[in-house]
């Protein structure tokens, strides 16, 4: 699981970026997606003071230092407007649209298979399955699958463009990974569609949880094992924070011996970043 350090980079680095002339605060615009990165002790203080207050607390403080060193060394001091020697908001704005999508349903879309299509359906945050062939270790074990149904997390950006967070095999290991879908589909053309039947309700999504998902796993290796950890099971816990397998599920014979990878995160680590959305 990455660190305090290294999830309020991904925040710096992903979830907002540099736009001269933009003045976000800090306690209206960053807070709301940082509050979770505070410890078990210091949300128990935090939860007794007064929001006027709160700019007081130790974790509060703790986090403003993390991400405004943060934001210097990516934006560079730029980003931070100082009146009188002391930082009074940021020239930063939102990648992605914010706190709890109204707009994504349970819902599986027609199939498509270009990036233009792609972009005409993106909605929000969202389960995208696409086709990727079957791994060569895996193969010899199941050929009669030769290509699958993998499937990731699509993040429809302000600008138009969608970011894909995928579980995949980057050579001897299966890591977590965000792309943006005009790299990953290069002109090509690829079977894909949505399914966002995951979800319970609309408005059931809330962004700013998977945004911290992310942001405690991405760049992670992954204990990864076709029917327990696949990239399915992950994909649906970080829009949800349920580990399934909902989407193209198909049957393996118990008795088939299929190759694992090891990895940093496993079901427990993701159970205990839920714990810490919940506290």
């Amino acid at each position: 699981m990455n660190s305090d350090d290294e999830a309020i980079r991904f925040y710096a680095a992903s979830v907002f970026k540099y736009k001269d002339g933009a003045k976000m605060q800090f306690k209206s615009g960053i807070w709301p997606y940082l509050k979770f990165v505070l410890t078990e002790e210091e949300r128990r203080t935090y939860a007794n003071v007064a929001p006027a207050f709160i700019h007081n607390t130790t974790g509060y403080k703790r986090i403003y230092n993390l991400f405004h060193t943060q934001v210097k060394i990516i934006h560079g001091k730029k980003a931070i407007k100082f009146i009188r020697g002391r930082p009074v908001c940021l020239e930063l704005e939102p990648v992605y649209e914010e706190g709890e999508s109204e707009y994504v349903m349970p819902w599986k879309s027609d199939e498509f298979q270009t990036h233009r299509e792609l972009l005409d359906q993106a909605i929000g945050f969202s389960k995208l399955a696409f086709v990727r062939i079957l791994w060569p270790e895996i193969l010899p074990s199941l050929p009669h699958l030769k290509l699958y149904n993998h499937t990731g997390v699509t993040l429809l950006r302000r600008d138009g463009e969608v970011d894909l967070v995928e579980v995949n095999k980057f050579g001897n290991v299966v890591r977590t990974k965000m792309t943006n879908m005009t790299e990953l589909l290069n002109g090509e053309t690829s079977r894909m569609f949505f399914d966002n039947t995951c979800l319970i309700r609309r408005g059931s999504l809330d962004t700013r949880k998977t945004l911290f998902r992310l942001a405690r796993i991405l760049g992670r290796s992954v204990n990864y094992n076709v029917t327990n950890l696949n990239c399915d099971h992950v994909a649906t816990w970080v829009l949800v924070g349920r580990i399934a397998w909902t989407t193209a599920v198909f049957k393996v014979d118990a008795n088939i011996q299929l190759p694992t990878f090891p990895g940093e995160i496993d079901g427990s680590v993701l159970l205990e970043i839920e714990t810490q959305l919940n506290l």
